[in-house]
């Protein structure tokens, strides 16, 4: 009797064993099954939630699995709830952005309504963007700077060889560069709340905006980029 208590017991730590591992958290449902759940994935695109999607390819293996419901790939329904983080992801990972869904749309016609969904999803009109700003703010031409600002490019990022062919600014962000330049006018314009430039953001070096323009003595800089929010380092 007291034999087959122990083996008994035995099979119950066994089971208990094997439902920990399976599990990812008090529910006891594992993660893969969660994200297997047409309604849980849809809500981790909804959070941007990119370890689940991550975890969900992983296991389906396919970028462009279809909801039975909408008819929306993945793709198709980030772009439904403008979940920018998450189209960039599906892009970079090879999503079709042609496939349309039970209404007829496809993640290129919600580009055409959507400015930021657009950029995402061809990203070399973004990589176009960012080399006119740069070669307008160079030429200090604010002509040209003010009609390409109408097209609320992304003024938050970093110079590259693809960018600029000034090696000698390449990690820097697109707001150090201008102060490097001491172009005070194309600041101005670029500072517009608008255009939502991050005056923290450091270059690749560790170098601060703030802490260019002190070093460059650049007064009219620093009072710009302290309304912007900037803080001392």
């Amino acid at each position: 009797m007291q034999l087959i208590l122990v083996a008994i017991f035995s099979l119950l730590i066994m089971s208990c064993g094997k439902h920990q591992q399976t599990s990812s958290g008090k529910s006891g449902v594992s993660i893969v099954t969660k994200v297997e759940n047409a309604e849980v994935l849809s809500q981790s695109i909804i959070e941007e939630d990119l370890k689940a999607i991550e975890i969900f390819l992983a296991t389906k293996g396919t970028v462009d699995y279809e909801f039975n419901s909408t008819g929306r790939t993945l793709i198709t329904e980030a772009c439904f709830w403008e979940k920018i983080k998450v189209i960039d992801f599906l892009v970079k990972k090879g999503a079709a952005i042609n496939l349309k869904d039970k209404n007829g749309l496809s993640a290129e016609d919600y580009g055409l309504k959507n400015l930021k969904i657009k950029r995402t999803i061809f990203p070399e009109l973004t990589i176009s963007l960012k080399q006119s700003l740069v070669e307008f703010s160079s030429k200090n031409d604010l002509v040209s700077l003010k009609k390409l600002l109408e097209e609320n490019p992304p003024v938050n990022f970093y110079l590259d060889t693809v960018i600029t062919s000034q090696n000698q600014y390449i990690g820097e962000t697109y707001l150090t560069y201008i102060l490097k330049l001491k172009l005070e006018n194309v600041l101005r314009l670029v500072a517009q709340p608008k255009f939502e430039i991050d005056p923290n953001l450091k270059n690749s070096s560790g170098e601060h905006p703030l802490t260019i323009a002190k070093m460059l003595n650049l007064k009219n800089s620093e009072k710009i980029l302290v309304k912007l929010g900037a803080r001392n380092e």
